[in-house]
């Protein structure tokens, strides 16, 4: 539901261009995120096709040549094609769209994970490492099962969160952070107790 005004800006009342981050990015250089691409309207699909479609694109208040240095990046949570069993409210891409695409596959990076379990806790390390630890393990067996379950590291993160403050059980918490919405059958599949 972004307005394209929220990328390609606007001309306010008195006639004067509002400029945005994207403009910005795409004149002087510079990479432009935009998450959750999947989850966005087709239409703001196709405005971005015309600035991707060459090095001049329409804003506002004229045509604009790209910057030799501007990157566009979009995350999501697919492959663009629309639903799956996981990301059941996400949206097809138009496939002139997705041509455009350069499709990276980024995993879990293990290190990070670990480095913001480690930052996020109160409680002694060990205890940290292992939460971390009993997650990936779950995780890991979810995937092996095939379960309809995101484990990400949300999970860990949130974990760690609600073990700092010593007011929940590990049920509780495995609860609240991985089982969420999992059958009592498919909890006890990945070993989640």
């Amino acid at each position: 539901t972004t307005p394209t005004s929220k990328l390609f800006g606007y001309m306010d009342a008195t006639g004067n261009y509002r400029g945005t981050a994207f403009r910005k990015a795409w004149e002087t250089g510079g990479i432009m995120l935009i998450d959750e691409y999947d989850n966005g309207h087709p239409g703001l699909s196709a405005e971005l096709n015309q600035a991707w479609a060459g090095t001049i694109a329409a804003f506002p208040d004229g045509m604009v040549k790209q910057h030799p240095d501007f990157l566009l990046v979009t995350t999501a949570n697919t492959y663009g094609r629309g639903a799956d069993r996981q990301y059941v409210g996400r949206n097809p891409i138009d496939a002139a769209t997705l041509d455009r695409f350069v499709t990276l596959t980024v995993d879990i990076d293990q290190d990070l994970e670990q480095a913001l379990a480690l930052a996020h806790a109160t409680i002694p390390e060990t205890q940290a490492l292992q939460w971390l630890a009993d997650v990936r393990k779950w995780r890991n067996a979810a995937a092996d099962a095939r379960l309809n379950v995101v484990i990400s590291p949300r999970s860990v993160i949130d974990g760690i969160k609600l073990l700092n403050t010593g007011a929940f059980t590990r049920a509780e918490i495995i609860s609240a952070t991985v089982t969420n919405g999992l059958s009592a059958k498919d909890a006890d599949m990945i070993g989640a107790k």
